[in-house]
């Protein structure tokens, strides 16, 4: 296998957040691939892909380096054209209009893609403004308080992005799950998240992501190794062309 293309790390392409509904989320698996092939570089990483996701349903992406997990969460993100084959999210077929795609999906790359010169209160604003979150400022401000909280960065709320540590900017990065968690027909795409996490933000995170699953949501989450937190399925890549699921 080759190794893949890092994520972009440009905002706009690491997540996007709109706040449609999605068209038939209770009569549609949350995500559904047939025979998905998906090639870097010239390059085949993935072929012969089949599965599906259910609404509150977990699926851990697994594998080494360069098999393929970012490019297959940036695929479904339609940031990657496909081979060959299709998926559908809510029903919404990926040859769907970006736009009308994004809105069935969140996407929160490995890379954090902060704005480094803000403070987190301020980046986190921009991000809901991004998101088209539609509340009054005060609730917004409300929203961001307790994200922050949820995820024990709260104190730091005033401190500049530039400023934090490695694992502070990550809990920074997954608080944006926190301001979409009432949307929960959105497909949740996260790309390394325990990555840099001591064990209370992972014990954070899992509880966000156990919640979640909980009210209908569903998640795709990306790693390596094994993940503090037990899916429905494991999607293994790199042994076979088309992955290993169990």
């Amino acid at each position: 296998m080759m190794l893949i293309t890092p994520i972009l790390t440009h905002l706009p392409y690491d997540f996007w957040q709109m706040t449609s509904p999605s068209l038939h989320p209770s009569i549609h698996p949350r995500l559904a691939i047939n025979d998905l092939a998906i090639s870097r570089g010239g390059a085949l990483l993935i072929e012969g892909l089949n599965l599906e996701l259910k609404a509150g349903q977990v699926l851990f992406l697994r594998g080494a380096n360069g098999c393929g997990k970012t490019t297959l969460l940036r695929a479904l993100a339609k940031l990657i054209p496909l081979r060959h084959g299709q998926y559908a999210i809510n029903g919404v077929q990926h040859k769907a209009d970006h736009a009308t795609l994004m809105r069935q999906l969140l996407l929160v790359g490995h890379r954090n893609a902060g704005f480094e010169h803000l403070n987190v209160i301020s980046s986190l604003r921009l991000m809901a403004s991004m998101m088209n979150i539609e509340t009054s400022p005060k609730q917004i401000t409300e929203q961001i308080m307790a994200a922050l909280d949820k995820m024990g960065i709260k104190p730091l709320a005033e401190r500049q992005i530039s400023h934090l540590s490695a694992g502070q900017q990550r809990r920074l990065a997954l608080a944006r799950l926190m301001l979409a968690a009432d949307m929960t027909h959105r497909l949740w795409l996260i790309d390394e998240p325990f990555n840099t996490l001591d064990d209370d933000a992972a014990s954070r995170l899992c509880d966000i992501i156990t919640s979640y699953c909980n009210h209908g949501g569903s998640a795709v989450i990306s790693g390596h190794g094994t993940m503090p937190l037990i899916p429905d399925m494991t999607l293994t890549l790199g042994i076979t062309p088309s992955g290993e699921l169990s």
